[in-house]
Parts: structure tokens; C-alpha cells; sequence
């Protein structure tokens, strides 16, 4: 027997079923686009990925360590969103306690970054523990004593060089200086006309005398 068809249904056509189609990959798509963030499940991993002593201004001795901390997802190894809430805690050899810090996103996805002001150098416990993914992290860190820095030493004063004095002119005959011959010149000089004019006095007295002898 022949089954007749309503009069009244639409006939299918090809642009019809190219729809129908059409929806049906549109619908898988999504959903296997949702698949990888909806196999995130709730555990999570911390890492501390370096720690970073700075100066403090909480007193002598005191320094700032900047703990970069990543959190991802345990399946996947996927980073954790901004979403998440990340703690830090630090305590010291003594039993003394820092904190809790909230760290704070970085900028980089599943990078968090938590600043710790300890009251000195040394050996401390970080205790780290996030939500939305659950994780916890227990490490210890040295955290270093700064370095002083360094003074600058001021300049030196560059020391004058010495002037050069130039020598007196040297007589080319006798390697004395000139002015030296010169003054031994004008003594002598001096002498021969003292000792001429000692003599001319003694002439004057004594020829007299023996003219008037002889007469």
C-alpha cells in the first residue's frame, strides 16, 4: 500500500537541507569549542618561579622579597585565570610570620606576583595557597642580604704641572752666564781704575817733594 504524502507539508529542497546542515556543524563546532574550558577541573599547581630581594622602607635590616608565582591547571597544564585568588605567608627561623600577602596578576597569564617586606635576611618558609584552581605550595627561600651601595669617591684634582724657568743666557766662550761675566767684568773694571787713580794721587804728592829736593 502507498502511502500518500500530506499536500499540506512543505516539500523539501536542497537550500533547506544545506541549512539544516549548515546548523548541525555549527552546533558541533561550538561545542567542541567549549570542550578544553569546560575540562578545567578545580586542582591546581603552584610554582615559585624566582624570588627578588629589595631595598625596604620598613627599617634597618628590613628588605622586600618579590615572589613570582605561577599557577596552572593539573590536567591540561593550562594557566590559571585572573580569576583566581593566590595567598602568600612567610615565616621565619624564630617563628615569626609575614603576611598573608595577596599576590596579583602579573600581566602574564598564570604569572602572580606577591611582595613579602621581611624584617631581616636569611632563611624563610613561603607557604603559597590559591582557590578557583585549589592548590598549595609549601618552599623555602634564602633570601639574601643587599649588597651596600657602593660610594662614589669624588674626583681627584689634577695637580698642576711644574713651570719651566728659563736659564740665564750662557757666554758662548766660557759657558758662564752672561750677566756673571759682565758683573766680573765691570769688577775688574772698577779695580784697574781705583788702583790708577791710588796711583795718580801718590804721583801727585811724591814728585813734588823731590822736585823740591833737588833744587
Amino acid at each position: 500500500m502507498t502511502r500518500s504524502r500530506d499536500p499540506l507539508l512543505p516539500r523539501p529542497t536542497a537550500p533547506r537541507l544545506l541549512a539544516a546542515a549548515a546548523a548541525g556543524l555549527l552546533a558541533l563546532a561550538s561545542l567542541l569549542v567549549a570542550a578544553p574550558a569546560s575540562a578545567h577541573d578545580e586542582i591546581g599547581t603552584l610554582v615559585i618561579v624566582s624570588t627578588e630581594p629589595a631595598e625596604s622602607s620598613a627599617g634597618e635590616g628590613a628588605i622586600d622579597l618579590l615572589v613570582e608565582i605561577e599557577l596552572t591547571f593539573v590536567n591540561d597544564g593550562h594557566p590559571a585565570t585572573t580569576s583566581a585568588t593566590v595567598t602568600a605567608i612567610a615565616e621565619g627561623a624564630d617563628g615569626s610570620t609575614v603576611g598573608p600577602v595577596i599576590a596579583a596578576p602579573s600581566g602574564t597569564a598564570g604569572i602572580w606576583t606577591a611582595n613579602l617586606t621581611l624584617p631581616t635576611a636569611g632563611e624563610w618558609t613561603v607557604r603559597l595557597s590559591s582557590l578557583t584552581p585549589k592548590a598549595t605550595l609549601e618552599q623555602v627561600v634564602q633570601a639574601a642580604p643587599l649588597e651596600p651601595t657602593p660610594t662614589e669617591e669624588p674626583a681627584a684634582t689634577p695637580t698642576p704641572a711644574p713651570t719651566a724657568t728659563a736659564a740665564p743666557p750662557i757666554d758662548d766662550a766660557s759657558g758662564t752666564p752672561a750677566s756673571a761675566t759682565d758683573d766680573a767684568i765691570g769688577w775688574v773694571l772698577g779695580s784697574v781704575v781705583g788702583a790708577l787713580a791710588i796711583t795718580a794721587v801718590v804721583l801727585a804728592v811724591l814728585l813734588p817733594r823731590r822736585s823740591a829736593r833737588q833744587n
